[in-house]
């Protein structure tokens, strides 16, 4: 049966990686056969050149492990003399296939620089006569300031000479001369969820525009023949309507883009504690954490926010209930479709069959 509940509040908007190794031995074939793989996949990389902008270095850090390459040496200096930075590039970057990796800050002046510095470096990259230079933006300002600022971003990426624009579960609106692949985290939210083994789901959109979303990683997580329950959060003129089944005694997943405020999430999870729900869950893509988010968070009966890298979590912010998980390997198994046209187990599995 279908329940409708209301409920009113104020406010607006609703750590470390670690890579596991195996310990084995291979027998002396096998080492050769797997130093083959090793060699061609370092080949068919050579021809691209992985870079990052100082903010975003330990997402860069990640893609490269998973593309078995290196960050390039790139230098983005700025004075107090002139808002231009200073970019040196300290690689050969001639007829390379370029990724730049830069996520802008939450802070309004902090996306202004930002700005100034990721055009600067895709101008300076440019006149170094690479094959190609493409943005990987994981995440850039949803305020309305910062929409003011990054809605003209494509034409001025355009200007610059970037070739394309890879985006992290963003609706960014893109210049049509510049190609935009968009991620979407569903597979990797269903993913963790699956392991954590929680039974009588309900997953509830926090609002009506991830409705699709929300199907998506519903349909995920059936995949083992387990059913799961979906709902949504409607809200108007500050008063919230949850519409969909019981809550009574379920496990429930919050589905967001983005977390940039405790106060919503604190009443959010409030809320659907009061309809019965036995534990409250949030997956947003992007974590805007400060320290007011986290106060509500440990104060709130939420079990867990699980939110992505495409935002570097402070040291400070860490909580008992805050989980990142990287985005790292699906960008760069994006990356290794567009550029060579297969996933990265293709290339790990050359010359095996």
């Amino acid at each position: 049966m279908h329940k409708v509940a209301k409920f009113v509040f104020a406010g607006a908007g609703t750590f470390a990686f670690l890579h596991k190794t195996k310990s084995f031995i291979l027998s002396k074939d096998e080492s050769k056969r797997e130093f083959q793989v090793e060699k061609e996949v370092e080949d068919d990389l050579s021809q691209l050149k992985l870079f990052s902008m100082t903010n975003q270095t330990e997402l860069a850090k990640e893609i490269a492990f998973h593309l078995k390459t290196r960050i390039g040496k790139l230098q983005v200096i700025k004075t107090e003399q002139n808002d231009k930075p200073t970019v040196n590039i300290m690689e050969d970057i001639n007829s390379k296939v370029i990724y730049l990796v830069c996520s802008f800050n939450s802070d309004h002046k902090s996306i202004q620089d930002s700005l100034n510095d990721l055009t600067t470096t895709v101008s300076m990259m440019k006149s170094m006569y690479p094959s190609k230079v493409n943005v990987i933006l994981p995440y850039y300002g949803k305020t309305r300031k910062d929409q003011e600022i990054v809605s003209d971003l494509s034409e001025a990426l355009k200007k610059v000479g970037a070739d394309k624009i890879l985006t992290v579960d963003m609706d960014f609106k893109t210049s049509a001369d510049i190609p935009l692949i968009d991620v979407d985290t569903d597979r990797l939210c269903a993913s963790y969820f699956k392991k954590q083994g929680l039974k009588d789901l309900v997953i509830v959109a926090a609002n009506k525009h991830l409705i699709e979303k929300v199907n998506k990683i519903k349909e995920k997580l059936e995949t083992e023949g387990h059913q799961v329950e979906i709902g949504r959060l409607e809200m108007e003129n500050n008063e919230v309507n949850y519409r969909g089944e019981s809550l009574q005694g379920r496990n429930v997943i919050v589905i967001d883009n983005v977390v940039d405020s405790g106060k919503p999430l604190y009443n959010i999870s409030t809320y659907l504690d009061t309809l019965g729900a036995n534990s409250i869950h949030m997956f947003a893509t992007h974590g805007v954490i400060n320290d007011e988010t986290v106060d509500f968070i440990n104060y709130s009966p939420i079990k867990e926010l699980v939110i992505t890298n495409t935002l570097q979590l402070e040291v400070t912010h860490l909580s008992p209930k805050i989980n990142q998980i990287s985005v790292a390997k699906i960008i760069a198994n994006t990356i290794a479709q567009s550029t060579f046209q297969k996933n990265l187990a293709d290339l790990s599995s050359q010359k095996l069959n």
